[in-house]
């Protein structure tokens, strides 16, 4: 919790009557380990970003790559291409042709 926020809740805190000062020292106690709880959940969330990027962050590059132009295709990289080419399309070869998507990005 923001040390200026703690400090002014605890103000507020302090200027209540009796049965009302109880009852939120006892909610503050409560919203003291809700946000440790935040803290341990931010910093696990951070790991697994850290891991997936460290492990996967070549994938997200590489769709870059192709979505720029900037990778030659290869017939691994088009594996199930039948699915969405004719055979003439495929006889062709068009399907191995590198060019820039416009607006990938944008349109991402």
């Amino acid at each position: 919790m923001n040390k200026e926020v703690e400090t002014e809740l605890k103000a507020k805190i302090k200027q209540l009557e009796i049965p009302m000062k109880i009852k939120c020292s006892a909610l503050y106690q409560h919203l003291q380990k809700v946000y440790d709880a935040q803290s341990v959940c931010d910093n696990a969330n951070r790991k697994i970003i850290f891991d997936f990027t460290n492990e996967h962050g070549h994938l997200l590059s590489e769709i870059a790559d192709v979505a720029m132009g900037t990778k030659a295709l290869t017939e691994e990289m088009l594996e199930g291409k039948e699915d969405y080419f004719s055979a003439e399309e495929l006889a062709a070869g068009e399907h191995l042709k590198s060019a820039q998507l416009d607006s990938f990005y944008l349109n991402v």
